[in-house]
């Protein structure tokens, strides 16, 4: 059974759409933020994971293999957004990069089209 879509919110910006002719210093901007985004989102739901198991206090069996499985979740879905930021910064990085030789491309062309 799919999960509904939680409400959007004036917080919220729409996935930003990229042509292919786009420099590729803005593709990986849009992609930055997006997995800023992704990194709350996931932080959030860590903490959802945290609380799952505690919240629970049945006393069957099913309920203890519930408790056990909630707590390794937790501990999976609490990695995820280092995992995310670590991603974001590579991304930047790449951005930064993309930039600088966009940048150097311009103007070498610049300077090759001033030749006489």
């Amino acid at each position: 059974m799919r999960r509904p879509r939680r409400p959007r919110t004036d917080d919220d910006e729409a996935v930003t759409p990229y042509a292919a002719g786009d420099p590729a210093s803005l593709q990986l901007a849009i992609v930055t933020r997006e997995l800023s985004h992704l990194v709350e989102r996931l932080e959030d739901a860590a903490v959802l994971a945290r609380r799952l198991s505690g919240e629970t206090a049945w006393h069957a069996k099913a309920a203890t293999a519930f408790h056990e499985r909630a707590d390794e979740w937790a501990v999976v879905v609490a990695a995820l957004p280092g995992l995310a930021e670590a991603a974001c910064r590579a991304a930047a990085h790449a951005r930064d990069r993309a930039a600088f030789v966009e940048s150097a491309r311009a103007v070498s062309l610049q300077v090759a089209g001033s030749r006489p």
